[in-house]
């Protein structure tokens, strides 16, 4: 199924959910250095105006979190990563940890939850989600990885399928990729991100 996108007059091809193993060769093997290089500049460079994007994810998923991480900005998105935050101290998590990430919640248009089967053992991600929700304005939405490819839907468990969610689709008759919000209730309305943080829905 081909849909048009009104914005942007072009049409994409059918959607697709993020693949696990995609990512895991886009890390290990294509873009490795890129990944690297965006992973040191983030470090000496601070975003005064904001980040389009907190990405909420496991420890656990460190390789896919600095994969798509390097997929969104090289979409042009500002993306927090507490990964690279030195201000944070992953082996010394204490209240200020919070107070921190609060901060820098605040400071971001959406929140990006990366659903794995890692995070369901996260204590960190559902609070996240729960507090950017609230002072958001709802704008949050779910990034699925899923183990088996050519899925063109989420269906988000328990909560997780009352927000929107993110597909990457590349245009038709183009090699251009971009990142799609999804609407879980009803498979033909979407937008692109880059329109939803604006605020299309």
């Amino acid at each position: 199924m081909i849909v048009k996108d009104r914005k942007y007059r072009k049409t994409r091809k059918s959607r697709r959910v993020l693949n696990e193993q995609v990512l895991r060769t886009y890390a290990r093997q294509k873009m490795r250095s890129s990944i690297t290089e965006s992973m040191d500049s983030m470090k000496h460079f601070s975003y005064g105006e904001g980040y389009d994007i907190f990405l909420s994810h496991s420890s656990l998923d460190q390789e896919l979190t600095c994969a798509l991480y390097d997929l969104f900005t090289q979409n042009g998105f500002k993306v927090y990563l507490d990964y690279e935050d030195n201000e944070l101290n992953p082996d010394k998590v204490t209240s200020a940890t919070g107070k921190r990430l609060r901060n820098k919640l605040k400071r971001c248009k959406c929140l990006a939850y990366i659903a794995t089967s890692n995070i369901t053992k996260s204590k960190w991600c559902p609070w996240e989600l729960g507090l950017f929700d609230g002072i958001s304005n709802g704008m949050c939405c779910i990034l699925p990885i899923v183990k088996e490819s050519g899925k063109s839907r989420f269906n988000g468990q328990e909560y997780l399928g009352m927000y929107p969610y993110i597909t990457y689709t590349k245009y038709a008759n183009s090699d251009e990729w971009t990142f799609w919000i999804e609407n879980p209730e009803n498979p033909k309305k979407h937008t692109t991100l880059k329109a939803w943080l604006t605020g299309k829905k």
